[in-house]
């Protein structure tokens, strides 16, 4: 043995939706140095009343654009989930700082959505469910949603009875996102 330890490295090779975030990461942070928010107008089509909303959009490397996201309320709203940066709260009660959101952690719909839109990478719903449930998903474990949840499921000893009764199931929810109308679409939590 010359202690080169090269001959013991991993040569599992990386699952392609990682691989595909490594060829693709670098043109998406490029492209997201051209994000801005974008004023529009939304119309109820049944009162056909007018809603003043905001957009995202990026300057692609070809010179056209792309929008992201939703209709949102505001600009800030509209940019939210494309900026990496972390973020916190002042809790007045205990005079603290918590951090709600490390740096560099991003959805996996958002994720999803860069790798499509910027990187002409399209991911089915198996793959999505991959980078869900991978090791690098649990980046945000300070987060006070998932300390919270962690906290009932391990500390005060409960399970979740439906996914340990049928540990299998898929698209079984019980809450969805009305704003984006995900209920048409079977996408949700279960509560």
């Amino acid at each position: 043995d010359n202690g080169d330890d090269s001959k013991h490295a991993s040569t599992t090779p990386l699952s392609k939706w990682k691989t595909d975030v490594q060829n693709h990461w670098d043109k998406i942070t490029t492209v997201l140095e051209t994000i801005e928010a974008v004023p529009c107008q939304t119309t109820n089509p049944n009162t056909k009343q007018t809603f003043n909303r905001w957009r995202a959009r990026v300057k692609l490397a070809d010179g056209k654009y792309a929008i992201l996201g939703t209709y949102e309320e505001s600009a800030e709203d509209a940019l939210f989930h494309y900026t990496f940066c972390e973020l916190s709260y002042e809790d007045s009660s205990t005079n603290t700082r918590t951090i709600c959101r490390k740096r560099n952690v991003l959805s996996v719909e958002v994720l999803t959505e860069l790798m499509s839109k910027i990187g002409n990478v399209s991911w089915d719903p198996k793959t999505q469910r991959d980078v869900a449930n991978s090791d690098e998903a649990n980046l945000n474990p300070d987060s006070p949603p998932y300390m919270w949840m962690k906290a009932l499921l391990e500390e005060d000893g409960m399970v979740d009875v439906f996914r340990h009764m049928y540990p299998e199931a898929e698209g079984r929810f019980t809450c969805w996102h009305q704003q984006k109308n995900r209920r048409y679409v079977n996408e949700g939590g279960r509560i």
